[in-house]
């Protein structure tokens, strides 16, 4: 839609466990009633000043060359409005999973009008971008459009994404029915892991595609 809505994030107390801190985090809505709505729930783990060693990259799927559309991806296949387009490259695609060049968010201030921050510690513009590319697996494979269920874990590597954006490498681990799930890997350019979602999980649904095709995107 493209009128204004009420956004809530909520953060608990944080519990110290082995070194960690746990803190439970919430992110709420009001619908079109007035009344309240749960989006998400998570787990945030706080690492203090050290960042865990960066592992391997997971393996690269088989990928065959993908057949993007004359027109255009976000013309044609996504929905997403003009700051959300961050797709620059789709470099890949087989039944086993999918890869892309996207790009980064620029400073906070650009999109927030009194950031907390001057920079992002995980960048908004590469998570979305790897949803995208979920979305465009599940049309070229079943020719329905998918929406993001939940994930069962992120974890960043770097203290911040890379400026001149990562590589987002989704391998397919299991797709069931209406539903898929992924491991999604971001690389800089020297190849070393920036970030990786492991449990990514998305709905296929046949009236997306149309729903998509209307081309209603929030812009804020």
């Amino acid at each position: 839609s493209t009128s204004p809505c009420t956004v809530r994030a909520h953060a608990g107390s944080g519990q110290r466990e082995a070194g960690q801190v746990r803190v439970p985090v919430e992110l709420w809505g009001v619908d079109e009633f007035g009344a309240e709505r749960l989006h998400a729930r998570a787990q945030i783990l706080l690492l203090g000043e050290k960042l865990p060693p960066a592992p391997p990259a997971g393996p690269r799927p088989r990928l065959a060359p993908y057949s993007a559309p004359e027109g255009g991806l976000y013309e044609e296949r996504l929905f997403q409005g003009p700051r959300l387009r961050g797709i620059e490259e789709v470099t890949g695609s087989s039944e086993e999973g999918l890869e892309a060049r996207v790009r980064c968010a620029p400073l906070a201030s650009t999109w927030m009008r009194e950031p907390p921050r001057f920079d992002w510690i995980a960048d908004p513009l590469a998570l979305d971008c790897a949803f995208q590319l979920l979305i465009l697996w599940c049309l070229e494979r079943f020719g329905q459009a998918s929406l993001p269920a939940g994930l069962a874990s992120y974890r960043q590597f770097a203290r911040r994404f890379p400026a001149q954006g990562v590589l987002v490498r989704a391998r397919i681990t299991r797709q069931e029915g209406a539903q898929v799930r992924a491991d999604i890997d971001f690389l800089d350019t020297q190849g070393q892991l920036v970030a990786r979602i492991e449990g990514y999980a998305c709905v296929m649904d046949a009236g997306l595609r149309e729903a998509f095709r209307k081309r209603v995107v929030c812009e804020a």
